[in-house]
């Protein structure tokens, strides 16, 4: 139910914790997405995943044998953003 979903990332801080999918300025916004500066400070982090416009994630809940069985390693959630997050 909603309310266990939204208990998965009790406690998780994003780029630390899971994935953080975080979007990249082209610099004609006004928007607070990644800069050129903060990618290059974040350029080892395999917990952010740096997305343009038009960019597409999939995240896939099942194993990858045909079973059709969940995947538990796979679960996912949304954490709320910040104001400069955009």
């Amino acid at each position: 139910n909603k309310a266990q979903a939204l208990q998965l990332g009790k406690g998780f801080i994003p780029g630390k914790n899971g994935l953080l999918v975080k979007g990249v300025s082209n610099g004609n916004d006004n928007t607070n997405s990644g800069s050129d500066s903060d990618i290059e400070i974040n350029a080892d982090n395999k917990n952010i995943a740096w997305v343009k416009k038009g960019d597409a994630i999939a995240f896939y809940n099942y194993q990858n044998d045909g079973s059709g069985k969940l995947d538990w390693r796979s679960l996912h959630t949304g954490l709320p953003t910040e104001e400069k997050d955009g």
